[in-house]
């Protein structure tokens, strides 16, 4: 199955070719490694704020100066200006690829991040620095073409794509996804499971909804109202106001909308929200009639946020604790692989709570590999 990809720019592309640019522009060459730090080979405080000059110049943006002195590496700079805020301030700002590489490793453990209701992974931004430096951390997104095909396309499509970067060269594959990214890795853990066998694949889920959730089956004006208000951060002027009484929306005056409040590139054109709103509105529709079957052979964890009027006494060295899944997920993660946080759904990927979520996920991914391993050794025995 070939899987489409968009006709845009990939983000990590232009930013790494700024640093590389701006690098050698203030040194006079390029690093002999990407791990090589910038104060090692000639940089001092004058050459960072020139370099800083440059970047700014190139990306359009500004670029903060911690960032070089905290990730004075050229990898290291590129990941710190792709997670930051500044960078991608709103959920919508997608890459423009269906496979997308934060940082690569060769073997070992690899994380593959499935995207939420946005379709882009650059929400994961600075979640991929929380994860150990040793792993790989990929991503993948969902182009509308294969949304708009249902989920088992979804599934099929990014698990294809995977197998064709020879993920069987890791030792161990998780696919993890916060919201609908959850239900996302539990799909495509399933279908690239059935491809290279159950041994390797694990799926950790960060609050995955339920079908039923009325938020994923709302009015096109309702998904356009979230899209506007939470996407691109305009408050000033009333979704409504973007679509006509056909149901024509105007991504021309919501671009312009959202350069006023700096979400958007003021160069960007109304194609960069047309391009989010395919994938966010086939995004919207696609848990329609969906039901999540349960895979016993696969590794499933699950975290959610706790219910209203649920109390949580999580262990002294916790912040989540062990309970009972939503009931569309009752039997996916076994009942010993459930775990409640106390916070809201919003904010389980804004600072300080992802740095808790990355924590979580480690020891998850950790309790799933002993177990996989105590499994095979009893088999073998």
């Amino acid at each position: 199955m070939t899987v489409p990809t968009l006709n845009t720019p990939a983000a990590e592309d232009v930013v790494a070719e700024a640093v590389r640019q701006a690098w050698s522009d203030v040194l006079g060459e390029e690093p002999e490694s990407a791990e090589t730090s910038f104060f090692d080979v000639g940089g001092d405080s004058a050459a960072a704020a020139e370099m800083i000059k440059h970047l700014q110049e190139r990306l359009g943006r500004s670029v903060r100066i911690q960032d070089v002195y905290r990730s004075p590496t050229q990898n290291g700079l590129i990941t710190a200006l792709l997670g930051d805020d500044a960078a991608v301030p709103a959920a919508h700002h997608t890459t423009g690829r269906t496979l997308v590489r934060f940082r690569n490793a060769d073997t070992g453990r690899l994380w593959c991040l499935l995207p939420p209701l946005s379709g882009a992974v650059t929400r994961y931004g600075r979640m991929t620095r929380l994860l150990p430096l040793a792993d790989a951390v990929w991503a993948c997104e969902t182009p509308a073409a294969l949304s708009r095909q249902g989920m088992r396309a979804v599934a099929d499509g990014l698990a294809d794509a995977l197998i064709s970067e020879d993920v069987t060269n890791f030792d161990e594959i998780v696919l993890a996804g916060y919201s609908l990214g959850g239900v996302f890795a539990h799909e495509v853990a399933a279908a690239l499971a059935a491809r290279i066998g159950h041994h390797k694949v694990s799926a950790l889920l960060i609050d995955p909804p339920s079908p039923e959730d009325p938020s994923l089956t709302q009015s096109i004006e309702d998904t356009l109202d979230v899209f506007v208000r939470f996407g691109w951060r305009i408050t000033a002027q009333e979704p409504g106001a973007f679509i006509d009484a056909a149901g024509t929306i105007d991504f021309a005056a919501i671009a312009a909308a959202a350069a006023e409040v700096g979400t958007l590139r003021k160069n960007a054109g109304a194609d960069k929200v047309e391009e989010a709103w395919q994938v966010y509105a086939a995004n919207a529709k696609i848990l329609t009639g969906y039901s999540p079957s349960g895979h016993p052979d696969d590794c499933r964890a699950l975290l959610r946020i706790a219910r209203e009027g649920e109390t949580l006494q999580p262990a002294a060295d916790e912040t989540w604790t062990a309970c009972e899944p939503n009931p569309v997920w009752a039997g996916i993660p076994g009942p010993d692989r459930c775990w409640a946080i106390p916070l809201k759904h919003s904010m389980l990927l804004e600072p300080p709570n992802d740095a808790t979520v990355a924590r979580w996920l480690i020891r998850a991914a950790d309790l799933l590999a002993h177990d996989r391993k105590a499994k095979a050794r009893s088999v073998s025995q």
